[in-house]
């Protein structure tokens, strides 16, 4: 393989690395509503695994991607669902960036509203850890260490996912959400434009598809498109996530969904 072309192909796959870890740029223009206006507290629950695999330009599986919620438990005082999301490279995609990433959210069981996120990143022999407490009027006060204050209804990017999950979309066809990385705060714009059926690795589902307009300073991010498909029932599994970005279309889709028994 010539030089330049794998140079291209590195630099693409460190933006799929950005996609995997769920960092959606926005800008915080005002505050969201605190949850889903439509939340059905049986659309997920602790136990649950998803399991992806992500293709990108050529590369028929360049990563896999597991979604699972952990756990519900008591939080600093509040009920919290821990979700957790691991990707990592895989075949000769892993041969040009090794990538094992692990991002961990703590969130209110009730309105979906993050407390805490961790990340966990290991990449091309560099690992980096963090982690982001947040602050702010009805969140739990963390003493493990420094708190940051955000808007009301903030969300992580991880936690995010499970909020836009939430939402009945054949009910409510729009949200906006302010998302905190722990460096940056952004805003993203979900709308849902058309509903259909999808065959994925894991079946064929009836799916609304949820397209996410991305922001940074009140600026949108013309070159990053996602959509994300939400099957049309009660667990509203996302079934399948699609990116456009500068280096390539991302296709992110689901090859299995299991329930194990969880705390």
């Amino acid at each position: 393989m010539k030089r330049r072309q794998t140079a291209r192909i590195h630099r693409a796959l460190q933006v799929v690395a950005a996609v995997l870890a769920l960092i959606l740029p926005s800008s915080a223009q005002k505050p969201a509503p605190s949850g889903p206006e439509h939340w059905n507290p049986r659309t997920f629950r602790a136990g649950e695994k998803l399991e992806y695999r992500i293709s990108w330009a050529s590369l028929m599986t360049a990563a896999t991607a597991e979604l699972t919620v952990r756990e519900r438990r008591p939080f600093y005082g509040h009920e919290a669902f821990h979700f957790q999301a691991l990707a990592r490279t895989v075949e000769f995609a892993r041969s040009l960036y090794e990538l094992d990433d692990q991002f961990d959210s703590y969130g209110s069981t009730e309105t979906l509203v993050s407390f805490r996120y961790e990340a966990y990143v290991h990449e091309q022999n560099k690992r980096e850890n963090s982690v982001v407490r947040m602050s702010g009027e009805g969140l739990p006060v963390q003493n493990d260490g420094p708190m940051v204050k955000v808007l009301p209804g903030t969300r992580d990017p991880l936690g995010v996912l499970y909020y836009l999950r939430a939402i009945d979309w054949a009910r409510q066809s729009e949200a906006r959400v302010p998302v905190f990385n722990g460096r940056r705060l952004f805003e993203v714009h979900a709308r849902s434009t058309k509903s259909g059926k999808i065959e994925v690795a894991a079946g064929t589902y009836t799916a609304s598809c949820v397209e996410l307009r991305v922001f940074e300073r009140r600026k949108e991010m013309s070159n990053v498109r996602i959509w994300i498909w939400f099957a049309q029932d009660e667990s509203h599994t996302p079934a399948l996530m699609e990116a456009e970005m500068p280096f390539g279309k991302l296709r992110i889709e689901l090859v299995r969904a299991s329930l194990t028994q969880a705390k």
